[in-house]
């Protein structure tokens, strides 16, 4: 259903605003005139306009976040002043100064200055008043609404359910009651506003911790001599790594044409690593994607390390093989996300919930795993069925049921907001004359036990 994703200030003063339905709008405003967003092209645009404003913070962060545009306005955009506002005859009149360079561009904007990036970006939003400067834990900030906390919408709802609506409200509650009802994201996001936890924010030019770069005088445009060249900048890179005991993370190669555009090829790993043939293979996969028309070339090259972490030197075997196994695991990872895509190569993860469709997470394969064990439960399918359909809307019908094993009863978390009225479910496993296996459940342990009354939740097969 198409909804209002920005208004303008003739459309914010006839009542529309952003997150509305475009039907429920055309009623209110017959005369509205309206586009269909591009969200690539927002998101390039305001990229764009954060490096333009380098010329007041090196670190400029752009923050197009959908759920921070349905509750105040359009994107933001976030400038780290530190050591910068003597440059600009200090905090007020670089306010002044910022807005009205922007306003000479077409751009509507409100502004303020604050220690803490969360409660800046929470004043220019909501705060009544432009262009503030607000302390540490400023206590004007408790009149703002609970939206300033930027808080997932469900926690949103649920707390709005019961009547908090001013951040005064959520302040003075114990944190501790808090984490346990809502889940620790309340609890950080309020010491963010208050200074008491970083807020992690990426800039949108990222200084590189690491790079080496070549120039050529003539552009050259065959993947192979682009290969060689980039192998080359990371066998240097290697060496740098190695001296300094750190392993990379992160790596992007920036490959520059003639007039001045560059791509960036990007490669993450899921542990530190200054291995130069793992690396080179993660590379020479990277590169096969590279699309370059030949009447272009490239100008300059570029392989920056982004991330890196301590990488102490590795116990090796008498062949000079490194022993640590789970090395081969996260290098298979690696070269299976580059393939594949990062969302694609996952592990599953137990969670502390009886409840079967919280009790396992989805993890980066190359990501650690957790101390915490698989609980001893009932056989559990792989796959879980999120829309939970009917039986027979998959062609099952009861007397093609040979064997149902079972039930089991699983209760609601009754600690959980949205658990508070759910009732409990029964399980069956229903084991059918051809060997396939399904898990049924009934939502309502109270309803009949009749076929009609049984969903599909999971399939074994």
């Amino acid at each position: 259903m198409p909804v209002l994703r920005a208004v303008d200030a003739g459309a914010r003063a006839a009542g529309l605003r952003p997150g509305m339905r475009l039907a429920d709008a055309y009623g209110l405003c017959p005369a509205l005139v309206s586009a269909e967003a591009d969200l690539q092209v927002e998101r390039e645009g305001l990229e764009a306009l954060a490096r333009w404003c380098q010329r007041w913070s090196p670190i400029v962060v752009a923050d197009a976040a959908i759920e921070a545009r349905e509750e105040g306005g359009g994107a933001s955009l976030l400038l780290d002043m530190a050591g910068c506002l003597h440059l600009f005859g200090g905090a007020r009149a670089l306010l002044w100064q910022v807005q009205d360079v922007l306003a000479r561009r077409g751009l509507t904007t409100r502004v303020a200055l604050a220690a803490d990036p969360l409660a800046a970006w929470a004043w220019a939003r909501f705060g009544a008043g432009d262009r503030r400067i607000l302390k540490t834990a400023d206590p004007r900030l408790q009149h703002l609404p609970l939206a300033a906390l930027r808080l997932q919408p469900r926690t949103g709802r649920a707390l709005h359910r019961l009547g908090f609506h001013r951040l005064a409200q959520v302040m003075a509650m114990p944190r501790a009651a808090l984490a346990r009802r809502y889940g620790a994201d309340i609890v950080h996001r309020l010491d963010q506003l208050e200074g008491r936890r970083p807020w992690p924010l990426r800039p949108v030019a990222e200084t590189f911790a690491l790079a080496e770069a070549r120039n050529f005088a003539q552009p050259i445009g065959r993947t192979e001599d682009i290969e060689a060249v980039a192998l080359g900048l990371l066998e240097l890179l290697c060496q740098r790594l190695e001296h300094a005991e750190q392993g990379a993370l992160r790596l992007v190669l920036v490959l520059t044409r003639p007039h001045g555009q560059a791509k960036r090829l990007e490669i993450g790993l899921g542990r530190p690593t200054r291995e130069l043939a793992h690396l080179r293979r993660l590379l020479r996969l990277r590169l096969e994607d590279l699309l370059l028309r030949s009447e272009e070339g490239i100008e300059r090259l570029e392989l920056q390390i982004m991330e890196m972490m301590p990488l102490k030197p590795a116990q090796t075997g008498g062949t000079g093989e490194s022993v640590d196994r789970s090395a081969d695991l996260a290098r298979l990872a690696d070269q299976l996300e580059l393939r594949l895509g990062a969302d694609r190569v996952v592990r599953l993860e137990p969670v502390a919930s009886h409840v079967p469709e919280r009790a396992v997470r989805q993890r980066r394969l190359a990501e650690p795993a957790t101390a915490t064990a698989w609980p001893p439960l009932s056989p559990r399918p792989l796959r879980l069925l999120a829309a939970r359909p009917r039986p027979e809307a998959l062609g099952l019908r009861p007397e093609e049921v040979g064997i149902l094993e079972g039930p089991e009863r699983i209760l609601p978390e009754w600690w959980r907001p949205e658990d508070a009225t759910a009732p409990p479910r029964d399980y069956v496993v229903a084991i059918l004359r051809d060997g396939r296996r399904f898990w049924l459940c009934r939502e309502d342990a109270s309803q009949s036990l009749a076929w009609g009354g049984w969903v599909v939740h999971g399939r074994f097969d």
